[in-house]
């Protein structure tokens, strides 16, 4: 199943759910009753599913949303916030849509009213513009949200943006002008951190509870990075999320220096890290506590600009190096026996803020499992254009 992920617009995407599976469903705040998941979309039976979703959404003027109502249409709400701070729903009524809350709504990128006919068994893509700005504490997929009137059918994805998108971007975001297709998953490999601040704020999407010390949030071009001042910033994850097993961590940085003793942490929990290290202007992880060492390519930092960088860590200590997107040094280096962190997963430092990351972090991730080439691949290729304005040659 090929999933979009969006370029050109995705500074202005705050909130989005794929139906990928259950697990990632809840860990987006999710809480699906007797909902099936399979091969990206989650299916609704009419009678008993739903998924309530509590997370506060600030700003919203925007939603997009791709459904199918199945073979027989029922009287069901796909989508609802109305009991949680929102005046908006999408509803089937038979081969009849209806909504409210919206002045503008593309379906299949045709201007369509509240209760135009659509076909059974027929994807559709919905965009709508709230007639005025929302904030809501959460919505209701599959149901009206006075616990009524079930849908039955698929629902795909489901987007907010920030702003009012225009005709010309929800045509091109239906003829997928702006998405680069991520391939068939790869790998079993599952996001267990991700702390973005490409929209101004500083959090994981996954709730680990993060403790900031002396990071700030700056804007740098059209994105907000987290600032590392070189001498004691850190975000402290709460946990040692790694610890012996397959894991692989990513993040975009842009780095300044090299950091406090020339070896700026990215990640660190006493024993894995990952840094930016002065000699042979490269990145370096070890998992057993700075004895065994593997090395990214010699000068693969380049300073003041935005790189991304990967890796792979097996639970018998593998380690592969992807610098935007690409293999960077011998693959399969041995990074010595992982031994369980002693300290939380500190992002930018390690814990006794000795070793301080001088520079930019952004969309920092740790996956449980390996991602394959493949997929790292796409995460460059699907980000870039956030970071990188031009070419470097």
């Amino acid at each position: 199943m090929t999933k979009e992920s969006l370029t050109g617009i995705d500074k202005n995407l705050i909130f989005r759910e794929t139906f990928n599976s259950e697990q990632a469903t809840r860990r987006n705040g999710g809480v699906p009753t007797d909902v099936t998941f399979s091969q990206g979309k989650a299916t609704y039976n009419g009678s008993s599913t739903i998924i309530t979703n509590n997370n506060y959404i600030t700003g919203m003027q925007t939603i997009r949303i791709k459904f199918n109502s199945g073979s027989s249409p029922n009287s069901g709400y796909f989508w609802d916030s109305r009991s949680l701070g929102g005046t908006t729903f999408i509803r089937t009524n038979g081969n009849i849509i209806s909504f409210a809350g919206f002045s503008t709504v593309y379906l299949n990128n045709v201007i369509t009213t509240t209760n135009s006919a659509i076909l059974d068994n027929t994807d559709y893509e919905f965009v709508g513009v709230l007639t005025s700005t929302e904030n809501i504490s959460g919505q209701t997929f599959g149901i009206q949200s006075k616990d009524s009137f079930l849908f039955d059918g698929n629902l795909d994805f489901f987007e907010v943006y920030n702003r009012a998108l225009t005709a010309n971007e929800a045509k091109n975001l239906y003829e997928d002008k702006y998405h680069k297709g991520i391939p068939i998953k790869t790998s079993a490999a599952t996001q267990i951190l991700n702390i973005d601040s490409s929209l101004g704020g500083l959090a994981d999407r996954w709730g680990n509870v993060i403790t900031n010390t002396a990071v700030t949030t700056v804007r740098d071009g059209d994105i907000y990075a987290q600032l590392y001042d070189g001498a004691d910033s850190k975000l402290d994850t709460g946990s040692d999320l790694t610890g012996t097993k397959d894991v692989t961590l990513a993040a975009w940085v842009k780095v300044y220096s090299y950091g406090e003793g020339s070896n700026g942490m990215i990640f660190n929990n006493g024993k894995l890290y990952l840094s930016a290290f002065l000699t042979g202007n490269r990145f370096i992880n070890t998992s057993d506590g700075a004895v065994t060492f593997g090395v990214a390519a010699d000068d693969s930092i380049i300073l003041n600009v935005w790189q991304l960088i990967c890796i792979t860590r097996t639970s018998s200590g593998a380690t592969n190096f992807y610098v935007d997107g690409v293999l960077s040094g011998s693959a399969n280096q041995d990074s010595g026996t992982p031994a369980a962190g002693t300290t939380n997963i500190i992002i930018g430092n390690n814990n006794g803020q000795t070793e301080t990351f001088d520079g930019l972090i952004n969309a920092v991730r740790i996956y449980d499992g390996l991602l394959s080439a493949q997929e790292i691949s796409q995460i460059y290729t699907s980000e870039k254009e956030r970071y990188v304005k031009w070419v470097k040659y």
